[in-house]
């Protein structure tokens, strides 16, 4: 992540899987309130870790398509940190390493002048007492921490897709940890960095956190949205925030209007006041991506009957425990559900 890709690509996965959250979301509380048939009148409205793609054709609306999509960015994020995580250190033949002096990153301290005392020390040395060695940066093996878990989430969801004889609600407990991993490692991320740059991660883990809680209540009631929609927004301000930080760290420009005075407590506070403002507009657009769905989906019959896919898809994933399975023996057998466990059943599969 320290490049300006680096942030942006963990940014849009957190941007693309809120957005399509959030059109979900809607649209099951639209149905919930408007859905009628004869032997439901109105559908209760559940949240679930994952959201079906119904706008895929075929059985890949009932596939768990976003598990697979997040478990192929995850390995792309491995990937690509593993492959850039290798660099050459110089070292001289008493073991002190030039590159180990790190810079704060401020104009006027006593750091940055020991450093450059240094450098002009080892100007003078002999190039034959540079040694170099190739070193496997730690910073890239937090971020590889930070991939795998997200990695292991997916896995875990398309176990319990297909019916491993897993616990319930095991999805979110493992997305769970997989936000509160994230924010343990970014948390530990700042040493010896410049003030404005331990900001925007601070600020990064108070989004972190936000979903780390907002989790927690959806295992708590699945049933209300606003712990849906608290999940939704701080997922979004992650991505956001995932890009406004690479921006800030890493201009893809070299202009003056783009560069950032990461010692100024004025632009810090700027920085503080620019987080704010993405809570604020991400909040407007959830707002306003709702209105849009419910007006669409009120427009016409043909519309609503089209939508309301997702109930029938919701309603075949509950038919799955009820179909006749076979045995390792060859007998056949039925999946048979008491009322509370079918409760249970629609809460985490609705």
């Amino acid at each position: 992540m320290g490049t300006l890709a680096g942030h942006l690509l963990p940014g849009t996965f957190f941007i693309m899987f809120s957005l399509w959250w959030s059109f979900i979301t809607a649209l099951r509380h639209i149905q919930s309130n408007n859905y009628s048939s004869r032997k439901n009148p109105k559908t209760t409205y559940r949240s679930t870790g994952t959201m079906p793609c119904i706008c895929l054709p075929g059985r890949l609306k009932r596939a768990p398509v976003e598990s697979y999509v997040k478990l192929l960015f995850g390995l792309i994020g491995i990937i690509g940190e593993f492959v850039t995580a290798f660099h050459f250190n110089h070292k001289m033949s008493n073991g002190i390493g030039k590159d180990d002096i790190s810079v704060f990153g401020c104009e006027n301290n006593s750091h940055s002048h020991n450093h450059k005392r240094e450098m002009d020390h080892q100007e003078h040395l002999d190039e034959k007492e540079i040694v170099k060695s190739v070193y496997f940066d730690p910073n890239n093996a937090q971020h590889i921490t930070m991939y795998s878990a997200f990695v292991l989430q997916s896995v875990v969801e398309i176990l319990l897709y297909y019916r491993f004889n897993l616990p319930k609600r095991l999805d979110y407990f493992f997305g769970l940890i997989a936000f509160g991993m994230e924010a343990f490692l970014f948390g530990f991320h700042l040493h010896s960095r410049a003030p404005m740059d331990i900001h925007l991660h601070v600020l990064l883990v108070y989004a972190i956190l936000g979903c780390c809680i907002s989790v927690c209540l959806e295992i708590y009631n699945p049933n209300e949205i606003i712990y849906t929609y608290g999940r939704i927004l701080f997922t979004m301000l992650q991505g956001t925030w995932f890009w406004q930080a690479g921006f800030v760290l890493y201009p893809p420009v070299d202009s003056e209007w783009m560069k950032w005075n990461r010692c100024d407590h004025n632009q810090i506070m700027t920085i503080t006041m620019l987080f704010c403002w993405h809570i604020l507009l991400i909040l407007i657009g959830l707002l306003l991506e709702f209105y849009l769905i419910r007006r669409y989906y009120l427009s016409s019959r043909e519309v609503s009957d089209r939508l309301n896919e997702i109930i029938e898809i919701d309603d075949e994933m509950w038919n799955r425990l009820n179909e006749k399975s076979e045995n390792e023996d060859g007998d056949k057998r039925f999946l048979m559900l008491n009322s509370e466990d079918e409760d249970i059943f629609l809460n985490d599969n609705a």
